[in-house]
This record gives C-alpha cells, sequence and structure tokens, in this order.
C-alpha cells in the first residue's frame, strides 16, 4: 500500500510496541501523557479515554496517522527510532553506553523491518540519529500526502508509479506520473466547483486552469518576488513533466530511453507538484470558510 494507508496492521502493531516501550529491549517507557504529547507534536490531539489501554491508544493514532497523512506517519517513525530515546538501554555484555544505545536501537529496526518490507517500504539511516522510511522503488514515503483525493484513479495511479519503478519499467512509471499530475488537477478543479475546460491532454493548458483556481498566479502583484520566482518554476515543471513523458514515456513512441534516476526524477517531482496544489487547494478551502 502506499501514501495514506501505507503500512499493514502487523506493521502498526509492531511499531506501537516500540513507541510503548514496554519491553526491557526498549527503555524509554512512556506514560499515557507523554504518548499524547507525542502525538500532539505531529498534530494529533486526541487524548487517551479512561477505558483505553495505552496499547489501544497508540494504534488508534497510528491508523489514524496512516490514513491522514503520511508525513505525519514519518515523524512518528523518526521520532520512535531516534538514538537519543535508547541511551538507557541496559545490556550487560556490551561494554560502552553508546553501543548498548546503537544495539537496542537496532533491535528496533530488526522487529520492524521484515514488516516493513512486507509492506513495500524499508528502513534508511538519517543523519539526525534516526531512520527514514522509504518505498521500495526509492521514493520517499513522507512526501505523499493525496490522501484527501480519495478518487480511485488517483490512487491507482501512485500505486502504479511506485510498483513500475520497483520492477524497472521506467518509461511506465513515467506515463503513470504524467497521468497522476493530469488526474489531480482534474480532480481539483472539479473539488473547486468549476467547469473543466477542454485542455486537448495539454498538461500546460490544464494548470493554466488550475492555477487560477487555486490563486496560484506568479503576476499578482500582492506577491513576493521569491514566491513569484517558485510559482513560475512549478510552470516549467509542469512543462517538463509533460516534454519527458512524450519523449521517454509509454504513451508514444519512445524516442529516448529513460534511466531509472531520470523515472525517479519525474515521479518524484510529479508527486511534490500534486502535493503542493493539494495542500493549496485546502489552504483555499479554509480560507472560505467562516
Amino acid at each position: 500500500m502506499v501514501g495514506w494507508n501505507m503500512l499493514s496492521a502487523s506493521s502498526i502493531e509492531q511499531l506501537a510496541e516500540v513507541l510503548l516501550g514496554d519491553r526491557p529491549e526498549y527503555p524509554t517507557y512512556r506514560t499515557a501523557s507523554q504518548l499524547e504529547r507525542l502525538f500532539e507534536t505531529v498534530g494529533f490531539g486526541d487524548t487517551k479515554s479512561e477505558s483505553e489501554s495505552r496499547r489501544k491508544y497508540v494504534v488508534r493514532m497510528l491508523l489514524l496517522c496512516a490514513n491522514c497523512d503520511s508525513r505525519k506517519m514519518q515523524r512518528i517513525i523518526s521520532e520512535a527510532l531516534h538514538l537519543i530515546h535508547f541511551q538507557d538501554a541496559k545490556i550487560s555484555d556490551i561494554p560502552t553506553q553508546k553501543f548498548k544505545a546503537e544495539q537496542s536501537q537496532t533491535y528496533a529496526i530488526e522487529l520492524l523491518l521484515p514488516h516493513f518490507e512486507k509492506d513495500g517500504y524499508s528502513l534508511v539511516k538519517n543523519d539526525r540519529g534516526s531512520y527514514d522510511i522509504i518505498h521500495k522503488s526509492g521514493v520517499s514515503a513522507s512526501i505523499i500526502s493525496l490522501s484527501k483525493l480519495s478518487h480511485q484513479f488517483i490512487k491507482s495511479h501512485l500505486d502504479k508509479a511506485h510498483r513500475k519503478l520497483a520492477e524497472g519499467d521506467f518509461d511506465g512509471a513515467i506515463t503513470s506520473a504524467r497521468t497522476l499530475a493530469e488526474a489531480v488537477q482534474v480532480e481539483l478543479i472539479k473539488q473547486s466547483s468549476h467547469e473543466l475546460q477542454d485542455f486537448g491532454g495539454d498538461l500546460n493548458k490544464l494548470f493554466q486552469q488550475t492555477k487560477k483556481i487555486l490563486n496560484l498566479d506568479p503576476s499578482k502583484k500582492d506577491l513576493a518576488d521569491t514566491i513569484k520566482q517558485t510559482l513560475s518554476g512549478l510552470n516549467s515543471v509542469i512543462v517538463g513533466i509533460a516534454g519527458i513523458s512524450n519523449s521517454m514515456g509509454d504513451r508514444h513512441a519512445t524516442r529516448h530511453q529513460p534511466k531509472k534516476h531520470h523515472a525517479k526524477l519525474v515521479v518524484n517531482a510529479t508527486l511534490t507538484f500534486c502535493e503542493f496544489l493539494v495542500e493549496s487547494h485546502e489552504y483555499q478551502k479554509a480560507r472560505k470558510r467562516p
């Protein structure tokens, strides 16, 4: 599974074990209030009910994270696996405390990794003392936040882009990314209660409609120059995605054979582009609420 339902129930259960710290291998035991504060840091203020055990609360909150926003799940995972939480590890046959902490952290990774890998994910050590969850295709799970767009067509092409990258079908991955960029914009226009104008399969034409609806026109006078430059860059991104999909995707006779790094660039650029559009759409909706 990808994005909003990215982890299975077994992965959620194992992650809950690490967060709870009930096992002797996990020296950081978290109380109910500490667990509540942890989830508050990623934007969830739900408190544990009196009749709810710590375990049930953690599993419920992890499922909420997984079904809402994968970036929040990424932050929870990074926090749970941070080396600082393993500093008090008590492993008698390891001489120094630093190595004890690292060994305890490694134990947690070894517990989680088989379940994550079954779901199509891996854990990659970062330079912040923790780990990032990465899809096996090489795409970071933390940038996928399209859950507010529930259209099955969009979900299917998100899955296809990841799967084709993992399978080595690079031109197919580019085509799926291009289709995703189109599908997200069409869905946003529909959700904004605007009439979709005929764009004849031209992504740039479609983006001109999307920009107006989401107030992303870089020519607006009240915008800072840096914001104008960034918004202008979106035009270049969408033109580039369209151009690469025409020359390297499997929609047309392929003129150039794409390599993995080309396909990953297109898929990641498309996901970032789509995420920005979705969040802009949510921002505009929030502004209109009384």
